[in-house]
């Protein structure tokens, strides 16, 4: 039955069958506009197409925010970083937890923390590169026009945002820890 429609459809006006449900969303919002437009009003009007805009703005943020979400946690939660950052902190809470601490077991435990943290940050910025390389290889060749980049811009302000979250997170941890490893 369905097929016959579309059928008899696309012999009628001439559209092809494919586009047809295209098409039929397309009337069918347009009639809404000019139902809404003449008979609620142009003040009306102009404020359902401001809040539909605004609605269509903020569907796309969240979208571009959820894909940054996902590049950074796969980034982050790699078996290497992970692993890294979850050995640094278990040596840290062992060698606080030690009864044979001095001035240079600190000094030393100070510099082998920061020297592991330096190297967990280079394996994430490795593996967030590779995710970065992945999600945006869709760009190359193409003509850099205002959405592309506003779309760039907001990837990367809100994959900043969540590395700072979890820079945040982790300073407490690295705070408690017994020698403090900012000396």
């Amino acid at each position: 039955m369905k097929e016959k429609f579309f059928n008899w459809v696309s012999q009628k006006i001439g559209v092809e069958k494919e586009r047809i449900a295209s098409l039929f969303w397309a009337i069918v919002i347009a009639v809404l506009i000019f139902v809404i437009y003449h008979f609620l009003g142009e003040k009306f009007f102009m404020g359902a197409v401001v809040l539909v805009d605004m609605l269509l703005l903020a569907i796309i943020a969240i979208f571009i925010y959820f894909v940054a979400n996902i590049a950074i946690f796969e980034s982050f939660f790699n078996l290497e970083v992970a692993g890294g950052l979850s050995l640094l902190f278990l040596i840290g809470q062992m060698y606080c937890a030690s009864p044979f601490r001095n001035v240079m077991t600190n000094s030393a435990f100070q510099w082998l923390f920061w020297f592991g943290l330096a190297y967990v940050a280079f394996l994430f910025l490795k593996e967030f590169d590779k995710q970065l390389k992945k999600y945006f290889e869709k760009f190359k060749g193409k003509k850099m026009d205002a959405g592309t980049v506003i779309v760039i811009v907001g990837f990367f302000f809100f994959a900043i945002l969540l590395i700072w979250e979890i820079v945040i997170v982790i300073t407490p941890i690295i705070l408690n820890l017994c020698v403090p490893p900012f000396i």
